[in-house]
């Protein structure tokens, strides 16, 4: 049955959802962005001859609404012994039409989130300067869970950001680990939701 799974570590659910299945009935397409181009590949090794069961596992931070549109019949009308299973991070970046298609298993950690080191709605620049300040005492970890802090402290504020904005929270993830300096990872953000409060 094809299903989306819900994952925080992708490698790690690629490395377990590949146990025991022979490379020729496995395909991986582990993309950062999954575009129409990949979609066309996936339906062509949907049709590539197999014997018994295949999996085709689709892993990527970004799914295009086009690839998605594209994918809808195969992944409705798979042929016999073909498995889809697509990996994402959350729910909002699948369409609607592919959701209602799918089983969905979560299997993120539900972590507690720790309060944002400022008050969104009483940010001003030295509440700005002084969060960077800290910033330089960060862990990886701590400043991956005060990127995921800040949106939650963002939503709370009944701040609304477009795709586009949260793109920027999703590359700020991705880029705090090669960082050396993190204040370069937090102030587009900070200064983005700034203007965003003064509107």
């Amino acid at each position: 049955m094809n299903k989306i799974i819900l994952t925080h570590d992708m490698q790690a659910q690629i490395d377990i959802l590949s146990r025991g299945i022979s490379p020729d009935n496995l395909k991986i397409f582990y993309k950062e962005e999954f575009g129409i181009d990949d979609a066309h590949n996936v339906i062509a090794e949907s049709f590539i001859g197999f014997e018994g069961h295949k999996r085709i596992i689709i892993a990527t931070d970004k799914f295009n609404h086009y690839a998605q549109n594209a994918l809808l019949k195969v992944l409705e009308e798979s042929p016999s012994g073909l498995e889809f299973i697509l990996l994402g991070r959350n729910k909002n970046g699948f369409l609607p039409t592919i959701l209602s298609r799918m089983i969905i298993e979560d299997q993120r950690e539900h972590l507690e989130i720790l309060p944002f080191g400022i008050e969104i709605r009483k940010m001003g620049l030295k509440e700005v300067y002084d969060f960077l300040k800290k910033t330089r005492d960060f862990s990886i970890q701590e400043a991956r869970d005060q990127i995921q802090s800040l949106l939650y402290a963002v939503k709370d504020a009944d701040i609304k950001l477009s795709e586009s904005e949260l793109d920027f929270f999703n590359e700020a993830l991705k880029a705090q680990a090669s960082y050396q300096r993190l204040e370069y990872v937090f102030l587009p953000l900070l200064l983005m939701i700034l203007q965003k409060v003064r509107g």
